[in-house]
């Protein structure tokens, strides 16, 4: 189940059926969602990728589809280590 830095909302459609909604927020305070997930457990699997963009430092962006929207931060080159 995600924490706290992504959550998971029902909601309504006016044709009655139910749908989730993640949301989250960026490390600049920007709020960010990505709806219309049939299943509370696609929504969580989508919450599960943006928790994990989070805590390697990588944010997330819902329009890119999977693809992190910052790219990860190098922590050395280990060329010509044996």
């Amino acid at each position: 189940m995600p924490s706290d830095i992504a959550r998971i909302q029902k909601q309504q459609t006016k044709s009655g059926a139910t749908i989730y909604v993640v949301k989250w927020r960026t490390p600049d305070g920007a709020d960010r969602t990505k709806g219309g997930f049939s299943t509370r457990k696609a929504a969580n699997a989508y919450a599960t990728k943006v928790e994990a963009g989070k805590l390697r430092g990588v944010e997330f962006d819902p329009r890119q589809a999977a693809s992190p929207s910052a790219k990860r931060q190098r922590h050395g080159s280990r060329a010509g280590t044996t």
